[in-house]
């Protein structure tokens, strides 16, 4: 995964990016060039990111489906999005992100996750993208129906989400 926005730059998050960051953030932070604040990776991330890596590894020759975001002006690493492995059987991603406390509020979340919509819809076997997010989480709410989600169901404190294309006037 690999695209570029106004702010931000999003490059892949390799196996090998991803084993620094479990890890030795300072060497990924050294090989990249970039800052990496001390609040990266969110604590959802760095729970699931041995599981991503071994699965990352496993498909070392298939495409990349999560990326760090970078903003330009800083040279920080600013937080990450993906697609959870890429589609399952049926076709269908699940969007994740998360931006770094002292980027939110800025439109950063939005920015990305509208962007990395727009590349997963051009990407071969994709049908359908889904997300997640916590009902109290209002911000990551405001970030997914900006981007085109409608809220689709509910599993206990989870609000379930599906892309659908975005109403032109909003």
């Amino acid at each position: 995964m690999r695209f570029d926005t106004k702010r931000v730059m999003v490059i892949p998050f390799t196996a090998e990016r991803m084993k620094q960051a479990i890890h030795d953030k300072e060497k990924l932070a050294e090989s990249l060039h970039i800052h990496i604040p001390d609040d990266w990776p969110h604590p959802d991330l760095v729970e699931a990111l041995p599981i991503v890596y071994e699965k990352t590894r496993l498909q070392s020759n298939e495409m990349v489906w999560n990326a760090l975001a970078i903003d330009r002006e800083t040279n920080s690493l600013i937080g990450d999005v993906g697609f959870k492995g890429g589609p399952d059987a049926s076709g269908a991603v699940d969007i994740g992100y998360s931006i770094v406390p002292a980027y939110q509020g800025r439109g950063y979340a939005t920015e990305i996750a509208q962007a990395a919509v727009d590349w997963v819809k051009r990407q071969p076997g994709v049908k359908q993208i889904t997300a997640k997010c916590d009902m109290e989480n209002k911000a990551s709410v405001r970030v997914l129906e900006k981007s085109g989600f409608v809220q689709v169901g509910q599993d206990g404190i989870w609000l379930k989400w599906m892309w659908k294309k975005a109403k032109r006037n909003e």
